[in-house]
């Protein structure tokens, strides 16, 4: 098995190559880029041995290689044009080879779930021959991919049966998630979405003092990236539901630190950008449901122990601003924390500001596509309406999608009771 295993991992390096220089090469594009994120898996031996169970098949080495999903790809776009120009690459590349493809965006399975999959084979060099192995390349778009997470955690691999009501209530959040990504694909396709600049030439301070402040928010930010992480961790070795979806950083580049500074009259320098930029440093913490949202929130707030969590780091909490009950004019819903980090530097101690977001994967959808769609961009007031209207129908689909959560986990709890 250890050969089996050393042979989809050289698969999957190679794939990760592929994608990770293909998303360093339209990241020059910006908001243009097509590709939101990337995710890679290798499915683990017990996993694969229960899906061989299912089919009816022994393990053994025959068996595991007729699969076709062991390797896997999910490339997630950002608008359904987007999609369509992923999957056109991934035909296009000589060194694919296509077994099948299942196109899940014009026909969706009966449940709901839009994607679209190709099933290919990817040559490797092995013991000084080409070997080809079998993958699997998913490509969607960040609703579909909203809608399809959501839908796995209600229900995959937790041994109950979901109530028609239930079932309907995905199935009609999945509609709503179609009409989201039609109406966000239309705007898109518009010319002032593609006619975005790659890169603007901006007056960066030339001293020394602004790199190593750079540094010290890198630092402050892994910091608290460390910190999410770890927590996130936690729920996963203790068997506990978790509520972390995914975890994202950033540095503001440049570009966006003029922007902003000039946002406000005032001049590109060092002691500027510290004073008046909060969110230089910035942590973003995805979450399935609302529910988990709030868990998240109240322990970073130490509610639950009448403690401050993070002052217990030694992190104070600078500000908060609660974008979830109190939703931007734009639409936009998440929940801010800005923190002071401590740094501990050759001259002593040193607070660092870093910006932490929270938000479901429905808010993180919308947040997403309105900054590609709007940012540094002139939005006349009807498309404004619009993203206004598409994020109620987000916060629709949030509420339907926490509501189902809560039942399935009292399901699951009654079952276990049983």
């Amino acid at each position: 098995m250890k050969e089996i295993e050393f042979i989809y991992q050289k698969a999957m390096d190679k794939l990760k190559f592929k994608f990770d220089s293909l998303l360093e090469e339209f990241s020059e594009f910006k908001e243009n880029n097509p590709i939101e994120h990337i995710k890679y898996r290798i499915k683990k031996m017990d996993s694969i041995e229960g899906k061989l169970k299912r089919k009816g098949k022994e393990f053994n080495l025959e068996n595991i290689q007729s699969l076709n999903d062991i390797v896997g790809v999910r490339v997630v776009c950002s608008f359904l044009s987007d999609a369509y120009e992923m999957i056109e690459w991934v035909n296009q590349d000589d060194e694919i080879k296509i077994l099948s493809t299942k196109d899940y965006i014009n026909y969706p399975k009966d449940n709901g779930y839009r994607s679209y999959h190709f099933n290919i084979e990817i040559p490797i060099w092995f013991q000084g021959k080409e070997i080809y192995v079998k993958a699997e390349i998913q490509i969607r778009t960040i609703a579909m991919d909203m809608w399809a997470s959501l839908e796995h955690k209600i229900w995959y691999k937790k041994g109950i049966t979901l109530p028609k009501d239930i079932e309907n209530e995905i199935l009609s959040a999945n509609q709503l998630c179609m009409h989201v990504d039609t109406y966000l694909n239309k705007l898109a396709t518009q010319d002032n979405y593609h006619n975005q600049k790659k890169c603007l030439q901006v007056p960066v301070p030339q001293d020394k003092r602004y790199e190593i402040e750079k540094m010290k928010y890198q630092y402050a930010m892994e910091s608290i990236k460390q910190i999410v992480l770890s927590l996130s961790d936690g729920y996963n070795l203790q068997n506990l539901v978790n509520p972390i979806e995914h975890i994202n950083s950033r540095l503001k580049n440049d570009e966006a630190i003029y922007f902003k500074l000039s946002r406000f009259g005032h001049e590109f320098t060092v002691d500027n950008m510290n004073q008046y930029v909060n969110d230089v440093a910035g942590v973003r913490i995805v979450c399935s449901f609302l529910s988990d949202l709030e868990e998240i929130v109240h322990l970073f707030k130490g509610d639950f122990d009448n403690e401050n969590g993070f002052e217990k780091l030694g992190i104070q909490i600078v500000e908060e601003k609660d974008y979830v009950t109190s939703p931007k004019k734009s639409g936009y819903r998440a929940y801010h924390f800005l923190l002071n980090v401590p740094l501990f530097l050759n001259h002593g101690l040193e607070y660092v500001k870093v910006e932490v977001q929270i938000r479901t994967i429905a808010m993180d959808m919308w947040a997403s596509l309105e900054h590609k769609l709007c940012y540094h961009k002139e939005v006349d007031e009807a498309v404004s309406n619009k993203l206004l209207s598409l994020a109620d129908t987000i916060m629709t689909i949030d509420d339907r999608m926490d509501s189902n959560i809560k039942k399935s986990r009292e399901l699951i709890k009654m079952k276990k009771k049983d």
